[in-house]
């Protein structure tokens, strides 16, 4: 008998729903009234909750999670989509390994075959033994997922035979590009490039690096936009140098000062390749990034800003503050603490002097004992 709570009993405000572990997913069920009506389900995966829900109505599998925080990333305002693509590998990787796949492991079609000639493993897929129609393509992606986890941290090869095979080995192109958008591969293959790669033609520019530590001791990332070459770099490279800077600070909290002083026409990359590289970039590095800081902004780069994080990267809009100068800048991180180019000072002393903007930091001197705490923008 599964375990039923109505929708309107619950709290909304602040209530956790804690499901037992005990009791099997397929027994566990929160119900509204508006599900009595239909019975049709759409399913979807977020975090470790796997969901599934028509309007307000939800049908919660797993988890320990507030209803609040579940509805929020239902929210198209708010939903990370990343974050769900991550979660939802992972629990495919649990089925995987506790499910019963002999259906597919038994049909012969996928299998590893030795090694190549460098010591690569080598994946063997014979396109004509995939019955495509005469399987659970599920169970077919949790055993991709079983056979290849182990492998993919290192380099490998597909073998892949289409000999004799006929239209009913064919799976839909939408279950090939679901399983594309969920295996979380590409990150890998990439942080692995970065990190054997020669990418001084890229680091030897200097327009991204880090600098110090801000007054709540997380890295700052510099990037200077007038020194990025948009239309003259290898953009691919250019990716890799930044994985290969940020993968090891993303593991904890950061912070990040864009500098759009003097920036040009020839040194924006397109929104498309903008939009592929958040894409590319897992979870971590959207969780962790405590605020990102444009200074000099102009009104265009401030509607475009605006204009990508509603619709292509809601879930960093809260945390991007645009400051019209450098010292603004010194309220969050110390001035010791930020190595810039000459060219942003001197151009920030023409346009708004000097000693414009006095900094306002969170202190325990005696000074400001009894005083409100100051806000720092992306600090708490």
């Amino acid at each position: 008998m599964a375990q039923m709570v109505a929708m309107e009993s619950i709290d909304l405000n602040d209530t956790t729903v804690t499901i037992p572990a005990e009791l099997p997913e397929e027994q566990i069920h929160i119900e509204t009234a508006e599900e009595r009506t239909t019975e049709t389900y759409c399913p979807d995966a977020i975090g470790h909750v796997l969901a599934t829900h028509i309007g307000k109505r939800t049908r919660i599998l797993d988890g320990s999670f507030t209803y609040v925080e579940l509805m929020k990333h239902y929210s198209s305002s708010l939903d990370d989509p990343d974050w769900q693509k991550e979660n939802l590998y992972e629990r495919l990787l649990r089925r995987a390994k506790t499910e019963d796949l002999s259906e597919v492991s038994g049909i012969g079609c996928l299998y590893q075959s030795g090694v190549d000639r460098l010591g690569r493993p080598v994946i063997v897929f014979c396109g004509k033994w995939f019955p495509a129609h005469n399987i659970d393509l599920e169970k077919a992606l949790l055993y991709l997922i079983y056979l290849l986890d182990p492998i993919v941290k290192g380099d490998y090869v597909i073998a892949y035979f289409h000999t004799l095979t006929g239209s009913n080995n064919y799976p839909s192109l939408q279950w090939l590009k679901d399983v594309y958008s969920i295996l979380p591969y590409k990150y890998e293959r990439l942080l692995r490039r970065a990190k054997t790669e020669d990418l001084s033609e890229v680091s030897g520019i200097g327009c991204l690096y880090q600098s110090g530590v801000d007054r709540l001791g997380r890295p700052v990332i510099v990037f200077c936009g007038k020194w990025f070459p948009a239309h003259n770099i290898d953009l691919e490279k250019a990716l890799l140098y930044l994985i290969y800077l940020l993968d090891p600070i993303v593991k904890g909290d950061y912070v990040i000062a864009y500098f759009h002083t003097l920036t040009g026409s020839n040194n924006y990359p397109s929104l498309q390749w903008l939009k592929d590289v958040y894409s590319i970039l897992p979870y971590k590095y959207k969780k962790n990034l405590k605020a990102f800081y444009i200074v000099h902004p102009t009104f265009w780069t401030k509607m475009m800003t605006w204009w990508f994080t509603t619709f292509m990267a809601p879930a960093i809009k809260t945390k991007v503050h645009s400051l019209p100068g450098v010292e603004h800048l010194y309220s969050a991180i110390a001035k010791d603490q930020l190595e810039i180019p000459a060219y942003i000072t001197e151009y920030d002393m023409a346009t708004n002097g000097i000693h414009y903007f006095q900094p306002v930091t969170n202190t325990s001197s005696p000074a400001s004992k009894g005083s409100p705490p100051l806000a720092i923008p992306g600090c708490p």
